[in-house]
Protein backbone atom coordinates (compact mmCIF):
# COMPACT_ATOMS: atom_id res chain seq x y z
CA UNK A 1 0.00 0.00 0.00
CA UNK A 2 0.95 3.94 -0.42
CA UNK A 3 -0.15 7.36 0.31
CA UNK A 4 -2.23 7.90 -2.98
CA UNK A 5 -4.26 4.82 -2.90
CA UNK A 6 -8.34 5.39 -2.78
CA UNK A 7 -8.84 5.83 1.11
CA UNK A 8 -12.68 5.27 0.92
CA UNK A 9 -12.90 2.20 -1.27
CA UNK A 10 -9.93 0.11 0.01
CA UNK A 11 -10.01 0.75 3.58
CA UNK A 12 -9.59 -2.47 4.30
CA UNK A 13 -6.51 -3.25 2.41
CA UNK A 14 -5.11 -0.11 4.98
CA UNK A 15 -7.15 -1.32 8.00
CA UNK A 16 -5.15 -4.55 6.97
CA UNK A 17 -1.68 -2.45 8.12
CA UNK A 18 -3.39 -1.15 10.65
CA UNK A 19 -3.65 2.37 9.06
CA UNK A 20 -6.04 4.53 10.44
CA UNK A 21 -7.79 6.25 6.97
CA UNK A 22 -9.80 9.81 6.70
CA UNK A 23 -13.76 9.14 6.41
CA UNK A 24 -13.88 12.41 4.19
CA UNK A 25 -13.60 12.75 0.76
CA UNK A 26 -10.61 14.26 -0.08
CA UNK A 27 -11.40 16.28 -3.07
CA UNK A 28 -14.72 17.43 -1.77
CA UNK A 29 -12.83 19.14 1.33
CA UNK A 30 -10.10 20.62 -1.12
CA UNK A 31 -12.99 22.07 -3.39
CA UNK A 32 -14.46 23.06 0.00
CA UNK A 33 -11.18 24.93 0.82
CA UNK A 34 -10.76 26.77 -2.89
CA UNK A 35 -14.10 28.34 -2.27
CA UNK A 36 -14.27 29.01 1.43
CA UNK A 37 -10.77 28.87 2.92
CA UNK A 38 -10.16 29.07 7.13
CA UNK A 39 -7.01 27.92 7.84
CA UNK A 40 -3.54 28.48 6.77
CA UNK A 41 -0.13 27.38 8.22
CA UNK A 42 2.96 28.92 7.71
CA UNK A 43 5.92 25.31 7.75
CA UNK A 44 5.55 22.62 6.17
CA UNK A 45 7.45 20.73 8.75
CA UNK A 46 7.31 17.32 10.69
CA UNK A 47 5.93 18.90 14.16
CA UNK A 48 2.99 20.74 11.48
CA UNK A 49 2.62 17.25 9.78
CA UNK A 50 2.09 15.06 12.89
CA UNK A 51 0.46 16.99 14.92
CA UNK A 52 -2.03 20.08 13.70
CA UNK A 53 -2.46 18.00 10.42
CA UNK A 54 -3.94 15.55 13.25
CA UNK A 55 -5.75 17.93 14.71
CA UNK A 56 -7.72 18.83 11.12
CA UNK A 57 -7.98 15.80 10.32
CA UNK A 58 -10.04 14.78 13.73
CA UNK A 59 -12.02 17.74 13.01
CA UNK A 60 -12.98 16.95 9.39
CA UNK A 61 -13.88 13.01 10.49
CA UNK A 62 -16.08 14.57 13.35
CA UNK A 63 -17.89 16.84 10.61
CA UNK A 64 -16.63 19.41 12.56
CA UNK A 65 -14.71 21.10 9.71
CA UNK A 66 -15.12 21.33 6.05
CA UNK A 67 -12.21 22.91 4.91
CA UNK A 68 -8.38 21.59 5.15
CA UNK A 69 -5.34 23.48 6.16
CA UNK A 70 -3.75 25.37 2.95
CA UNK A 71 0.05 25.07 3.97
CA UNK A 72 2.73 27.97 3.01
CA UNK A 73 6.44 26.59 3.54
CA UNK A 74 8.80 29.35 3.65
CA UNK A 75 12.35 28.05 3.73
CA UNK A 76 12.64 24.75 1.56
CA UNK A 77 10.73 24.91 -1.28
CA UNK A 78 11.95 21.27 -1.89
CA UNK A 79 9.94 20.10 0.78
CA UNK A 80 6.61 21.34 -1.18
CA UNK A 81 7.82 19.56 -4.66
CA UNK A 82 9.55 16.65 -3.47
CA UNK A 83 7.28 15.23 -0.28
CA UNK A 84 3.60 17.34 -0.62
CA UNK A 85 2.86 17.10 -4.56
CA UNK A 86 3.91 14.09 -6.02
CA UNK A 87 1.64 12.74 -2.66
CA UNK A 88 -1.36 14.52 -3.63
CA UNK A 89 -0.41 16.74 0.33
CA UNK A 90 -0.77 13.47 1.91
CA UNK A 91 1.57 11.98 4.73
CA UNK A 92 1.44 8.82 6.87
CA UNK A 93 1.68 9.95 10.84
CA UNK A 94 3.09 7.16 13.22
CA UNK A 95 3.09 7.48 16.53
CA UNK A 96 5.50 5.79 18.55
CA UNK A 97 3.72 4.42 21.63
CA UNK A 98 5.52 3.68 25.53
CA UNK A 99 4.79 -0.37 24.78
CA UNK A 100 7.01 0.06 21.42
CA UNK A 101 3.70 -0.53 18.98
CA UNK A 102 3.11 2.15 16.33
CA UNK A 103 0.07 4.17 15.31
CA UNK A 104 -0.46 5.02 12.05
CA UNK A 105 -2.74 7.40 10.21
CA UNK A 106 -2.88 8.78 6.64
CA UNK A 107 -3.51 11.94 7.13
CA UNK A 108 -5.45 13.72 4.18
CA UNK A 109 -6.24 16.89 6.07
CA UNK A 110 -3.83 19.06 3.79
CA UNK A 111 -5.58 21.04 0.41
CA UNK A 112 -3.27 22.94 -0.51
CA UNK A 113 0.46 23.65 -0.13
CA UNK A 114 2.71 26.11 -1.88
CA UNK A 115 6.66 27.64 -1.58
CA UNK A 116 5.65 31.07 -0.49
CA UNK A 117 8.66 33.23 -1.18
CA UNK A 118 8.41 36.74 -3.41
CA UNK A 119 10.74 34.57 -5.88
CA UNK A 120 7.86 32.10 -6.64
CA UNK A 121 5.47 35.03 -8.15
CA UNK A 122 2.16 32.01 -9.16
CA UNK A 123 2.75 30.98 -4.77
CA UNK A 124 2.76 34.54 -4.00
CA UNK A 125 -0.68 35.43 -5.70
CA UNK A 126 -2.33 32.20 -4.80
CA UNK A 127 -1.70 33.35 -1.06
CA UNK A 128 -2.33 36.86 -1.34
CA UNK A 129 -5.89 36.10 -3.31
CA UNK A 130 -6.57 33.55 -0.06
CA UNK A 131 -5.97 36.53 2.25
CA UNK A 132 -8.33 38.51 0.56
CA UNK A 133 -10.76 35.92 1.51
CA UNK A 134 -13.57 37.44 4.62
CA UNK A 135 -13.80 33.19 5.51
CA UNK A 136 -10.23 33.02 6.40
CA UNK A 137 -10.23 32.67 10.20
CA UNK A 138 -6.45 32.20 11.72
CA UNK A 139 -3.19 30.81 10.68
CA UNK A 140 -0.33 28.97 12.30
CA UNK A 141 2.96 28.84 12.41
CA UNK A 142 5.88 26.57 12.94
CA UNK A 143 8.62 28.58 11.50
CA UNK A 144 11.12 27.91 14.27
CA UNK A 145 12.60 31.32 16.44
CA UNK A 146 14.44 32.44 14.11
CA UNK A 147 11.41 32.70 11.18
CA UNK A 148 9.87 35.88 13.10
CA UNK A 149 13.54 37.86 13.66
CA UNK A 150 14.27 40.98 12.12
CA UNK A 151 16.70 41.40 14.35
CA UNK A 152 20.54 40.67 14.57
CA UNK A 153 22.25 39.65 17.98
CA UNK A 154 23.21 43.02 18.60
CA UNK A 155 19.61 44.33 18.40
CA UNK A 156 19.95 45.87 14.93
CA UNK A 157 17.67 45.80 12.09
CA UNK A 158 19.20 42.91 9.56
CA UNK A 159 19.76 44.39 6.47
CA UNK A 160 16.76 42.32 4.77
CA UNK A 161 14.34 43.50 7.18
CA UNK A 162 15.69 47.27 6.79
CA UNK A 163 15.00 46.78 2.93
CA UNK A 164 11.48 45.32 3.52
CA UNK A 165 10.74 48.53 5.73
CA UNK A 166 11.57 50.66 3.29
CA UNK A 167 8.86 48.71 1.05
CA UNK A 168 10.16 49.40 -2.18
CA UNK A 169 10.34 46.15 -3.17
CA UNK A 170 8.53 42.44 -2.56
CA UNK A 171 9.70 41.39 1.05
CA UNK A 172 12.19 39.21 2.04
CA UNK A 173 11.68 38.00 5.40
CA UNK A 174 8.74 35.94 6.85
CA UNK A 175 7.69 39.13 8.64
CA UNK A 176 7.81 41.36 5.99
CA UNK A 177 5.85 38.68 3.64
CA UNK A 178 3.04 38.40 6.30
CA UNK A 179 2.84 42.43 6.95
CA UNK A 180 2.32 42.13 2.88
CA UNK A 181 -0.68 39.75 3.46
CA UNK A 182 -2.32 41.82 6.02
CA UNK A 183 -1.95 45.37 4.32
CA UNK A 184 -3.84 43.22 1.71
CA UNK A 185 -6.55 41.87 3.69
CA UNK A 186 -7.01 45.39 5.18
CA UNK A 187 -7.70 46.64 1.87
CA UNK A 188 -10.10 43.93 0.77
CA UNK A 189 -11.94 44.57 3.69
CA UNK A 190 -10.15 45.26 7.18
CA UNK A 191 -11.71 41.36 7.54
CA UNK A 192 -10.91 39.90 10.82
CA UNK A 193 -8.45 37.66 11.61
CA UNK A 194 -5.87 35.35 14.29
CA UNK A 195 -2.48 34.87 13.78
CA UNK A 196 -1.68 31.87 15.84
CA UNK A 197 2.07 31.16 16.64
CA UNK A 198 2.60 27.45 17.99
CA UNK A 199 6.78 27.03 17.89
CA UNK A 200 7.59 26.64 21.07
CA UNK A 201 8.93 29.71 22.73
CA UNK A 202 8.32 31.72 25.65
CA UNK A 203 5.82 34.88 24.78
CA UNK A 204 5.47 33.75 21.41
CA UNK A 205 2.33 35.55 20.50
CA UNK A 206 3.97 39.11 21.60
CA UNK A 207 6.90 38.30 19.64
CA UNK A 208 4.83 37.83 16.46
CA UNK A 209 3.04 40.90 17.15
CA UNK A 210 5.91 42.53 17.63
CA UNK A 211 7.51 41.67 14.85
CA UNK A 212 4.49 42.42 12.31
CA UNK A 213 4.18 45.88 13.72
CA UNK A 214 7.65 46.60 13.43
CA UNK A 215 7.16 46.45 9.35
CA UNK A 216 4.30 47.94 9.41
CA UNK A 217 4.93 50.99 11.46
CA UNK A 218 8.05 51.45 9.25
CA UNK A 219 6.23 51.53 6.37
CA UNK A 220 3.73 53.96 7.89
CA UNK A 221 6.92 56.11 8.82
CA UNK A 222 7.66 55.80 5.18
CA UNK A 223 4.38 56.76 4.04
CA UNK A 224 4.43 53.32 2.00
CA UNK A 225 0.79 52.91 3.99
CA UNK A 226 -2.16 54.75 5.67
CA UNK A 227 -2.01 55.28 9.30
CA UNK A 228 -5.46 53.30 9.09
CA UNK A 229 -3.40 49.99 8.14
CA UNK A 230 -1.73 50.06 11.36
CA UNK A 231 -4.71 51.00 13.75
CA UNK A 232 -6.20 47.68 12.17
CA UNK A 233 -3.04 45.55 13.40
CA UNK A 234 -3.93 46.80 16.93
CA UNK A 235 -7.54 46.45 17.06
CA UNK A 236 -7.77 43.27 19.01
CA UNK A 237 -11.09 42.64 17.37
CA UNK A 238 -9.84 42.98 14.38
CA UNK A 239 -6.47 41.45 14.40
CA UNK A 240 -5.59 38.84 17.68
CA UNK A 241 -2.28 37.55 18.44
CA UNK A 242 -2.98 34.85 20.44
CA UNK A 243 -0.10 33.10 23.03
CA UNK A 244 -0.08 29.42 22.77
CA UNK A 245 2.21 26.61 24.55
CA UNK A 246 2.77 23.49 22.89
CA UNK A 247 4.80 20.45 23.20
CA UNK A 248 5.17 17.21 20.82
CA UNK A 249 8.40 15.97 20.15
CA UNK A 250 8.97 15.01 16.50
CA UNK A 251 12.19 14.09 15.48
CA UNK A 252 13.11 13.63 11.94
CA UNK A 253 12.21 10.61 9.90
CA UNK A 254 14.26 7.27 11.02
CA UNK A 255 15.25 5.05 9.56
CA UNK A 256 14.27 2.54 11.93
CA UNK A 257 11.03 3.43 11.49
CA UNK A 258 10.96 3.26 7.59
CA UNK A 259 12.38 0.12 7.81
CA UNK A 260 9.59 -1.44 9.72
CA UNK A 261 7.00 0.04 7.91
CA UNK A 262 8.65 -1.21 4.68
CA UNK A 263 8.65 -4.90 6.19
CA UNK A 264 4.82 -4.51 7.30
CA UNK A 265 3.76 -3.45 3.11
CA UNK A 266 4.18 0.25 3.26
CA UNK A 267 5.61 1.36 0.62
CA UNK A 268 6.09 5.04 0.58
CA UNK A 269 8.90 5.63 3.17
CA UNK A 270 12.23 6.88 1.47
CA UNK A 271 13.91 9.79 3.68
CA UNK A 272 14.40 12.99 1.50
CA UNK A 273 17.83 15.18 3.19
CA UNK A 274 17.63 18.42 1.36
CA UNK A 275 20.13 20.66 -0.48
CA UNK A 276 19.12 23.02 2.55
CA UNK A 277 19.58 20.34 5.19
CA UNK A 278 15.77 19.69 5.82
CA UNK A 279 15.11 16.10 6.60
CA UNK A 280 11.88 14.83 5.81
CA UNK A 281 9.63 11.60 4.36
CA UNK A 282 6.22 10.67 3.48
CA UNK A 283 5.90 9.40 7.08
CA UNK A 284 6.31 11.40 10.32
CA UNK A 285 7.33 9.80 13.74
CA UNK A 286 6.36 11.29 17.02
CA UNK A 287 6.43 10.58 20.80
CA UNK A 288 2.59 9.89 21.86
CA UNK A 289 2.63 12.55 24.99
CA UNK A 290 1.72 16.08 23.74
CA UNK A 291 -0.07 19.01 24.09
CA UNK A 292 -1.49 22.45 22.75
CA UNK A 293 -3.09 25.25 24.91
CA UNK A 294 -4.02 28.40 22.78
CA UNK A 295 -5.22 31.95 24.17
CA UNK A 296 -8.97 31.80 22.82
CA UNK A 297 -8.73 34.68 21.05
CA UNK A 298 -10.26 34.48 16.99
CA UNK A 299 -11.71 37.39 15.86
CA UNK A 300 -12.97 35.97 13.09
CA UNK A 301 -14.28 32.71 14.39
CA UNK A 302 -12.48 29.29 14.86
CA UNK A 303 -13.01 25.20 14.31
CA UNK A 304 -14.05 23.37 17.28
CA UNK A 305 -10.74 23.19 18.01
CA UNK A 306 -11.33 22.28 21.76
CA UNK A 307 -12.71 18.64 20.25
Amino acid sequence: MNLLGDTLINQSAYQALDILCPNFDQADMMRHTQEQPVWVHFGGGNLFRCFHAVVAQELLNQKEFHSGIIVAETYDEDVIEKMYLPYNNRFLSVTMKSDGSFEKELVASVAESMFFHASHQEEWNRLTEIFEQSSLQFVTFTITEKGYSLRDSKGNLTAQAQEDILGEGKPQTNMGALAHLLYVRYQAGQYPIALVSTDNFSENGKKLEEAVLTIAKGWVENNQVEEGFLSYLMDDTKVSFPWSMIDRITPNPSEVVAKRLAEEGFQDTEILRTPKFTTIAPFGNTEEAHYLVIEDSFPNGRPALEN
